[in-house]
């Protein structure tokens, strides 16, 4: 299947849990996808470099290419952790037999994917959010992504905090307005552990994505009806609608909801915020580096945090 010759753009999303990339021929065809295993720079930048060439020997294994081809390959990632000092640089020297190595952060990809490469902002709304918007300058915007407990909020692992808290609350007696539902008090338990007890021991030393995993069941209880369910879900949208806000400033415009939570909370934050243009998208954001490889979108830019400088 070697029928092709470079240069080639090896694009790729690298985050904790997953690295997915593709390779892209000069005019654009993708001639092959794979993926692998997490690489964000936070776990360092040998465990990155497995993670690339990983996907990169999937990649090879599919297309019949090999070291002669590697040395035309330029390859561009959006990735976790590429902020943390020297990490970007010491991946990059790992990766010296690629053409070129082009590091952005791993928001960046899927912002460009939603937009095209236009105007516009995209919140991310998983595990944790992260919320981004491209101007009219090229310049991008970055909010939240502050990690869980203490940001993320409105994320799925901040939902399951909030049940979790609540049902703290419905073991002791403490009143609750609306009260908390014993059927989520029970799905809960089950995963947690159905004394106090194991529920406590099982809170303390839980991480974000276990505590996600108790999202669903707000969700699920929220369709039912329940109000208790409901108003957790709305306190979620106020705060993906307060980021909204915080990206256009005084202004308003498109804002693209991604992840898990992105569909769930469509509706609650169209009928909150009617003033902005709400799309639930599945951007793609390896198809958005790929934006940025081939010059169709603007490199990455970023404009420092509103009040970053009064702290």
């Amino acid at each position: 299947m070697n029928t092709k010759t470079g240069p080639f753009d090896f694009c790729l999303d690298i985050g904790g849990s997953g690295t997915r990339g593709a390779l892209f021929d000069r005019q654009g065809h993708q001639l092959a996808r794979a993926e692998a295993t997490g690489g964000a720079l936070s776990l360092g930048a040998e465990r990155s470099q497995s993670a690339i060439r990983g996907v990169w020997g999937r990649i090879c294994a599919q297309t019949d290419l090999g070291e002669r081809e590697q040395k035309t390959t330029r390859l561009w990632a959006g990735i976790a952790g590429r902020g943390l000092p020297g990490q970007a640089k010491e991946l990059a020297a790992l990766l010296d037999d690629f053409l070129q190595c082009r590091f952005v952060a791993d928001g960046y990809g899927a912002l460009l994917a939603a937009t095209g490469g236009k105007p516009g902002a995209l919140i991310s709304i998983g595990t944790g959010v992260a919320a981004l918007s491209l101007d009219e300058n090229g310049k991008t915007m970055m909010l939240s992504g502050w990690g869980f407990p203490a940001g993320d909020i409105g994320g799925g692992a901040w939902l399951g905090l909030m049940a979790c808290s609540a049902l703290g609350k419905y073991i002791d007696g403490v009143d609750q307005s609306p009260p908390f539902p014993i059927f989520l008090a029970q799905e809960i338990m089950e995963v947690g552990g159905r004394k106090p007890q194991q529920f406590m021991a099982w809170q303390t030393k839980a991480e974000p994505h276990m505590f996600a995993s108790l999202a669903p069941l707000v969700i699920a209880g929220a369709k039912k009806g329940d109000q208790f369910c409901h108003n957790l879900l709305e306190r979620s949208a106020q705060e993906i609608v307060a980021l909204a806000t915080a990206l256009y400033g005084k202004k308003t415009g498109t804002v693209y909801l991604r992840g898990g939570l992105g569909v769930p909370l469509y509706p609650l934050c169209r009928r909150i915020a009617p003033s902005f243009d709400w799309q639930p998208t599945e951007a793609d954001p390896v198809e958005g580096i790929y934006l940025l490889a081939s010059g169709q979108a603007p490199s990455e830019q970023i404009l420092e945090r509103p009040n970053a400088q009064n702290g």
